[in-house]
């Protein structure tokens, strides 16, 4: 790994507090949060990490609906994530510019996998250098992540009181089926939709 490519992603941090995109995710793609983990250790040994979390079938309709980034991965050949020999050699072809367009496409199955071994690989990460601090916040529960950060980073009291009301606005609006949404319960909606298209075409099974 080169000083350059560290200085990038992790140099010049005099007034920076927080990392919140360090990935670019178009093209080949790059995710520098799980391929330079040791580098960002040596580097900020002290950092806190974040997860957000939602349920798996919610998160795996969110990637395939949010920009094609369902397709995206498969070109990316992110470390953690398990392809098939066809979809490894479609992936580096499309990395060499040996041929144009998505790779192939991955299953629910290898994205539940690789999510969720991502995410014991961080927690494992953190027992093995307890220098670290890992939250994982619960994006469907809006009070409880809106107290845990408020109380985390001091936020100002009148944008903490301002976002109480918002989640008492989205109870209210939930219990007359809205479809105003917040901390992305859109996607728990469009799962719901899609089980419920499911079940007619399995004749209401």
């Amino acid at each position: 790994m080169s000083n350059s490519n560290l200085n990038y992603y992790f140099g010049n941090r005099s007034n920076i507090h927080a990392f919140t995109q360090l990935d670019h995710n178009f093209n080949t793609g790059f995710y520098p949060q799980i391929s330079f983990l040791d580098e960002l250790h040596e580097v900020i040994p002290n950092s806190t990490l974040v997860f957000n979390f939602r349920p798996l079938a919610d998160w795996i309709h969110s990637t395939t609906n949010w920009h094609g980034m369902r397709s995206r991965f498969s070109k990316f050949l992110m470390p953690g994530l398990v392809m098939t020999p066809k979809q490894v050699q479609r992936a580096k072809d499309i990395r060499d510019d040996v041929v144009k367009g998505a790779g192939v496409k991955l299953t629910d199955v290898q994205l539940a996998k690789w999510w969720c071994g991502h995410v014991l690989h961080i927690r494992e990460y953190v027992q093995e250098y307890p220098s670290h601090a890992l939250i994982e916040l619960d994006l469907y529960d809006s009070n409880g992540t809106t107290s845990l950060l408020y109380d985390l980073f001091q936020a100002d009291s009148v944008a903490y009181n301002y976002t109480q009301q918002q989640n008492q606005d989205q109870q209210q609006d939930d219990s007359r089926g809205s479809s105003v949404s917040c901390w992305g319960q859109s996607n728990k909606k469009g799962t719901q939709k899609q089980n419920k298209k499911r079940k007619r075409n399995k004749g209401g099974r």
